[in-house]
């Protein structure tokens, strides 16, 4: 509507696009992976009015995901222990690249009793891929059991997406730095070679 107030439906998208903008605008100035990933998950929260938000990577040995940003979530809760894909229902899907939600935590999750505990009720994991390979996940936790719509499905996949592109971008960085390290070994090496 013109000169109106936005419906909560407009306000939603807005707030939606308004996020991505911002998330996708410091991925272009990011020189610290883990302030990019603390700031995707706080605005899942906040965007989406979740309890919390969590990324997880998968290891190298490809069996268990470890934690590399949280928000909204007690200390005990992110100390309960390994995820381990073998024994997370939830993770082992999600690793297979769909999106999962988990609308009863007491089944489908490696901790139900912490999970209980900690005050979540839902969960919905999103699969962060890197050149079609699932390198890990971007979770929203309920505290009451909640259906996900398919405009918040999109948002917390576009996330999980500049998310990818953030680890993608931090491993490239990382290379080249090397390169560039072993590159100037080698020219120091040459230098000291007498001709």
């Amino acid at each position: 509507m013109f000169g109106g107030l936005p419906s909560p439906l407009e306000q939603t998208q807005l707030t939606y696009c308004w996020t991505l903008h911002e998330i996708a605008k410091d991925l272009g100035t990011a020189k610290n992976l883990p302030a990019v990933l603390n700031f995707l998950v706080k605005s899942a929260v906040d965007a989406l009015k979740v309890k919390a938000s969590s990324i997880r990577l998968l290891d190298f040995e490809r069996e268990k995901l470890e934690l590399v940003a949280a928000y909204g979530l007690s200390d005990e809760y992110l100390r309960k222990g390994p995820v381990e894909v073998s024994k997370s229902p939830l993770d082992k899907e999600a690793m297979s690249g769909k999106i999962v939600l988990v609308e009863d935590v007491t089944r489908g999750v490696q901790y139900p009793s912490e999970t209980i505990r900690e005050g979540i009720r839902s969960i919905i994991c999103v699969p962060l891929v890197v050149r079609d390979k699932v390198v890990g996940s971007l979770r929203a936790y309920t505290s009451s059991p909640r259906e996900f719509s398919e405009g918040e499905k999109m948002f917390l996949s576009s996330l999980a997406n500049l998310g990818a592109i953030a680890i993608e971008n931090a491993r490239v960085a990382e290379s080249l730095r090397r390169r560039a390290e072993n590159m100037s070994r080698l020219v120091e090496l040459s230098r000291r070679i007498p001709w």
